[in-house]
């Protein structure tokens, strides 16, 4: 399930990078696309990705956007991607793994182009998030949680953090357990948002067939 927003530069290659993960190639027959767009930004998605994906429009709001996706799909278990991040080929995997046992699974990010120096140092924080952009879980679980709460201010970069990786973990965890996995994807938008380009040295590809 991946979430869109004005990033049309970006979409397409997130989407194929989840396309040519291990496990997708495997069972395509298993998974299913949902791609959704916010404040009736989905028009360019669709143009593209219809023959392949289920692509809805929902009221401006990343919750507003990911609670529709939960409801629309007939899946067991979500994907929470964003569209502007890199996803190794072997993410699903991890993923899904710990599901067997666990309500939830949470990955990490690789932010900014200095922080394969201190990525350990986050590992700490990322433990204790549901990361928006790089999460799993059963479907019921986000139910019988509560789901979202979509009273709460979504303009608001910090309350909607809030509310998606802090609030709903916490929520989360009262009916079951998060695994963590150390299985980092590429915040694309953020080497944007750096004034970098995208890295395309030999770490990159080393990173990009993991």
């Amino acid at each position: 399930m991946c979430v869109y927003h004005e990033e049309p530069q970006m979409i397409s290659e997130t989407l194929a990078s989840l396309q040519q993960q291990n496990v997708v190639m495997e069972y395509p027959e298993a998974f299913e696309f949902v791609i959704i767009g916010t404040d009736g930004d989905s028009t360019f998605v669709a143009e593209e990705w219809e023959p392949c994906a289920t692509v809805l429009s929902a009221p401006r709001g990343k919750l507003n956007a990911r609670h529709l996706g939960a409801l629309e799909t007939g899946a067991d278990i979500i994907l929470s991607v964003d569209a502007d991040s890199f996803y190794p080929r072997n993410w699903a995997n991890k993923m899904l793994e710990p599901l067997g046992e666990n309500v939830g699974t949470t990955a990490s990010a690789i932010d900014a182009p200095f922080e394969p120096l201190m990525y350990f140092m986050k590992l700490l924080e990322y433990r204790g998030r549901m990361l928006g952009r790089g999460c799993a879980y059963w479907r019921r679980a986000y139910f019988d949680s509560g789901a979202f709460d979509l009273s709460v201010d979504q303009r608001d970069i910090r309350t909607l953090n809030r509310e998606e990786e802090w609030d709903w973990r916490t929520r989360l965890n009262e009916i079951g357990r998060v695994s963590f996995q150390d299985v980092p994807m590429l915040h694309r938008g953020a080497w944007y948002g750096h004034g970098t380009h995208l890295p395309r040295g030999k770490g990159y590809y080393r990173f990009e067939t993991q």
